[in-house]
């Protein structure tokens, strides 16, 4: 049975709160045996905690989603920066910009985006860059930064130049349910230029249902699903495909030696 990894969920959404544990089953009967939580806030820095101290095959990112830069602040930087010393955080995200839905000032969050990639630099971790309606102006703060940190390109959804930035700077492209949709072949397209060796998938659960499954909310089982349906976009088998995420997103989050369950084709763990 194919691994799977979902590199992007956010298990604890309320809308798990009535069956949480049933999803986390249904997930590791999918074949999923590694999930990694998105605490984009404050607020939820404390339930992502909660939530990966009570299963240990639930990793966890922490950053300052675009959409609150208006909640960053040099106390906000330092109580994320003390949670990425303390815990056993794996990326600062979901971290970037956002202007398709009128939030906060971009002042405010090109501020809160460059000072986390600095932060994800300075601590040796990946940062898992959120974009919408705003490729031109991420790719303008990426080219004005000094260094960057590994990106992970979150439910990457940006055109040609997007994706030879990625191609260019070694990023993960993380693919879901959005590459799925019937109205996505434009998308398919452009990600079909990246090299499989840099693709991860993800659901963004509760988010971005694939196309066939029925209801208004994603889970983590769905990855498998995704999977299955863009194994063929780079023209390989299913497990193979599988294989091949599952090694991308173990390395890239340091998951490998936390991993015993994955086999990653010779890879320590």
């Amino acid at each position: 049975m194919p691994v799977w990894i979902d590199t992007h969920v956010h298990l604890d959404d309320p809308a798990f709160d009535a069956d949480r544990g049933t999803v986390l089953a249904a997930a590791g009967a999918a074949g999923v045996k590694w999930m990694v939580n998105v605490g984009y806030r404050p607020i939820a820095w404390k339930t992502t905690l909660a939530l990966a101290e009570r299963h240990p095959d639930i990793a966890f990112t922490l950053g300052l989603h675009p959409g609150h830069a208006d909640e960053f602040s040099a106390a906000t930087l330092d109580a994320l920066s003390g949670l990425v010393e303390s815990t056993p955080v794996v990326a600062i995200g979901e971290i970037g910009l956002d202007f398709s839905r009128g939030g906060p000032p971009r002042a405010l969050q090109e501020d809160a985006v460059r000072q986390q990639l600095r932060l994800a630099l300075a601590a040796g971790l990946p940062a898992v860059i959120h974009q919408r309606q705003a490729e031109v102006e991420i790719l303008t703060v990426f080219a004005s930064e000094p260094a960057l940190p590994p990106l992970i390109l979150h439910s990457f959804d940006g055109s040609a130049r997007y994706a030879d930035f990625a191609i260019e700077h070694g990023c993960l492209v993380g693919v879901g349910g959005l590459a799925t949709r019937q109205g996505s072949s434009a998308l398919r397209e452009v990600l079909a230029r990246i090299p499989a060796g840099q693709v991860v998938l993800e659901t963004d659960a509760p988010f971005l249902v694939p196309a066939g499954v029925r209801g208004g909310r994603n889970t983590p089982a769905s990855v498998a699903l995704i999977g299955q349906r863009m194994a063929n976009l780079w023209t390989v088998d299913v497990p193979e495909f599988s294989a091949m995420t599952t090694k991308t997103a173990a390395d890239a989050f340091g998951l490998v030696d936390a991993c015993p369950l994955i086999d990653l084709g010779g890879s320590s763990g």
